[in-house]
């Protein structure tokens, strides 16, 4: 469905990226918005200031359709809890906003995006511009959080197509 928008996420607690993107044909995207969302070990109500984050850049785009990365559980205890945390704030969100989402796995995204499930980040950038027409900022200002998200968003529809 062209002109549609798509809020890509990137989980994290301490580093989340977001990035808004259109579909304006088969495969092809703009992205109109992006950015990493930083919270502080220390700082209170880090679960409102992404959940607020969230609801932030939603309210600036009629976003059709959410597309979450599901992290990988396991790299240590705190890490697990931590990404745990964050995507339990960003589910809440997006039902708040009544915003549909689908959820990937890693492997799933790589997939999609370079046709290899273990590719490394490197490829995964280097694949993703294929998909974009242009773009608000240069790669080079884009955050590896920001790219990831603009591949997760990029993910929600082509799921079936590539």
């Amino acid at each position: 469905m062209p002109n549609q928008l798509i809020l890509g996420i990137d989980p994290g607690l301490a580093n989340m990226g977001i990035a808004v993107i259109e579909l304006i044909s088969t495969n092809k995207f703009i992205i109109r918005h992006s950015e990493t969302i930083r919270t502080q070990a220390r700082q209170k109500n880090r679960l409102k200031y992404l959940s607020d984050s969230i609801k932030r850049v939603c309210g600036n785009y009629n976003i059709d359709i959410a597309s979450v990365e599901q992290s990988v559980m396991g790299v240590s205890p705190g890490t697990s809890i931590s990404l745990a945390m964050a995507l339990g704030a960003i589910n809440l969100s997006l039902e708040q906003l009544g915003i549909e989402y689908v959820i990937h796995l890693p492997t799933e995204i790589k997939k999609i995006i370079t046709g290899q499930g273990n590719a490394k980040k490197d490829h995964m950038t280097f694949h993703v511009q294929k998909y974009i027409q242009s773009t608000v900022k240069d790669y080079s200002q884009m955050s590896e959080h920001e790219v990831d998200a603009v591949c997760i968003g990029i993910c929600a529809v082509c799921e079936k197509t590539i």
